[in-house]
């Protein structure tokens, strides 16, 4: 993990952008019977020093093409928000000074996927740190845990629908992810 973030700074940014909608068929969000009455979150931004290593991560682990307006910026949409990149030097003179890239160690990036597993055996051929391999969870997800090149945690799950027992074992009990010299890092030569 140190030799993947070994020099790099990057700050997980949420970069939330607020909609406010008054009442009326067009205010319903997809699914909803009723309007909406709070904000919505539309992005993640990640704040990085070298967005080209992010943009091709995340082209490779989504299997999306990005829509980069600019060398410094990049979106990639998704069915429920947009995964954004932005570089730090055009953050600056926006906002000097507020975001440190690297220095994200409690925000978990998450996408639901179909096949977690199918996921897995295909992100084998990638350079990716990985947190914890398969691991079905006790509320019905089955998930992936990886880092992204500067660092921050991406999760990759399935909805397979909660597991029998699992909930009502005292936590000892419940499947525990290997330890993390026993998960395969895989890297490309």
């Amino acid at each position: 993990m140190a030799s993947v973030r070994a020099g790099w700074t990057l700050l997980l940014l949420l970069g939330v952008a607020f909609q406010f909608l008054g009442s009326g068929a067009g205010d319903r969000m997809p699914g909803q019977d009723s309007p909406r009455t709070g904000p919505r979150l539309t992005h993640v931004c990640i704040i990085t020093n070298n967005i080209e290593r992010l943009r091709t991560f995340y082209r490779e682990v989504l299997e999306a093409e990005p829509h980069s307006y600019s060398n410094d910026y990049a979106e990639f949409p998704t069915e429920s928000g947009t995964l954004a990149l932005f570089s730090l030097a055009a953050h600056n003179g926006l906002a000097p000074g507020s975001a440190r890239p690297a220095a994200n160690a409690s925000v978990i990036l998450e996408f639901q996927v179909r096949d977690v597993d199918g996921e897995y055996a295909r992100s084998l051929k990638h350079s990716i740190e990985w947190v914890k391999p398969p691991t079905t969870q006790p509320w019905g997800n089955r998930s992936i845990y990886f880092r992204d090149p500067d660092g921050n945690l991406v999760n990759l799950y399935s909805r397979v629908g909660p597991q029998p027992g699992l909930a009502a074992r005292p936590a000892a009990t419940l499947q525990q992810p290997r330890a993390a010299e026993d998960v395969p890092v895989c890297r490309k030569a």
